[in-house]
């Protein structure tokens, strides 16, 4: 088993759509058996990914869901749990929403992060996200709306916001924090919440 390949292109009217066949079913993927790096790995465009529970991807640095230089994605309403990252990726338009992310560790270096963003667009709105082992969120994007999110009991700290590196042509950031919730727990480092601009 390996890694399911999302390379192809939809359309705005026309999205690829990957979820449960039933409504209120929630089908598990379980990534033990991934040899290759992700779950799902998204380089295409125009991807809905819904409903589902995607558990136990530890190749590595693996996430559930790793979006490539990809463009209008959509993540909505999945369980991401016990894998070594939950979201990582960069691209546009890429939307995490609704999602229960919790318990998400690199077992090879106890750091793993819930999400994990870097370079281009995105929208964090509405998740539940907790117990990383690392921080709940890590964020590298240029353009981030991060909203009614409930973040709690990091295993670091919370998270933070840094320069957009990696694919990004600019270091400017422009991220808006707003009606989250934040539950400390008993996070390592107390001394911050969210490191801004570096950690």
């Amino acid at each position: 088993l390996g890694t399911v390949n999302l390379r192809q292109v939809g359309t705005n009217e026309k999205p690829i759509v990957i979820r449960n066949a039933a409504e209120g079913a929630t089908p598990v993927w379980e990534g033990a058996a991934v040899k290759t790096r992700d779950c799902f790995l998204v380089t295409g465009s125009y991807y809905v990914i819904e409903g589902l529970q995607i558990q136990g991807c530890q190749s590595g640095s693996s996430a559930a869901i790793r979006t490539y230089s990809a463009d209008h994605v959509l993540i909505k309403g999945n369980v991401l749990t016990g894998n070594a990252q939950g979201v990582t990726g960069d691209g546009d338009d890429v939307v995490i929403q609704g999602n229960h992310i919790y318990r998400n560790t690199n077992a090879s270096s106890h750091l793993g992060h819930n999400i994990y963003v870097y370079g281009g667009t995105v929208k964090i709105i509405g998740n539940n996200i907790h117990d990383a082992s690392g921080q709940n969120i890590h964020n590298r994007a240029t353009t981030a709306l991060i909203e009614g999110n409930t973040f709690a009991n990091a295993g670091s700290y919370l998270g933070d916001c840094m320069p957009a590196g990696y694919n990004s042509k600019s270091n400017t950031m422009n991220h808006v924090w707003k009606n989250n919730t934040i539950v400390l727990g008993n996070q390592a480092n107390r001394s911050q919440v969210i490191a801004m601009f570096y950690d």
